[in-house]
């Protein structure tokens, strides 16, 4: 891997003034961020990419690992909720990695249903 993240950004942000809405280049500016630990810049991105693109899992999912970064859990959790609302089976490894799925776990419980219900829900995404 090059990581030649600055000439990234500029590439993305030139991605951006060309068509403004492009959530590939949200997406992957926020993971030049993410890469770099530069955790707020991520986070603007990802807050500019869930509003443009309220319904894109991976906007939400990489939001919610921003986040969690930033130990923000809360704001964490209901970014994966919203991520897992969107695509259940994509966003679990996401919570899981940021030790966040026994938080998520709880609050879903809370809200849905038994525990033994949600965790058969993991079991079976893992």
């Amino acid at each position: 891997m090059l990581k030649r993240y600055e000439e990234a950004i500029t590439a993305y942000d030139q991605a951006l003034r060309l068509e403004s809405d492009s959530i590939d280049a949200y997406l992957g500016k926020g993971r030049v961020y993410l890469d770099l630990r530069r955790y707020n810049e991520a986070l603007d991105v990802y807050e500019q990419a869930t509003n443009i693109a309220p319904n894109n899992t991976w906007s939400w999912h990489d939001k919610g690992q921003t986040l969690g970064h930033l130990q923000r859990a809360e704001e964490a959790l209901e970014a994966f909720e919203r991520a897992i609302e969107l695509d259940p089976e994509n966003t679990w490894r996401g919570c899981r990695k940021l030790k966040l799925l026994p938080l998520l776990l709880d609050r879903l419980t809370r809200r849905q249903g038994s525990l033994e219900e949600n965790l058969s829900s993991v079991n079976i995404l893992m």
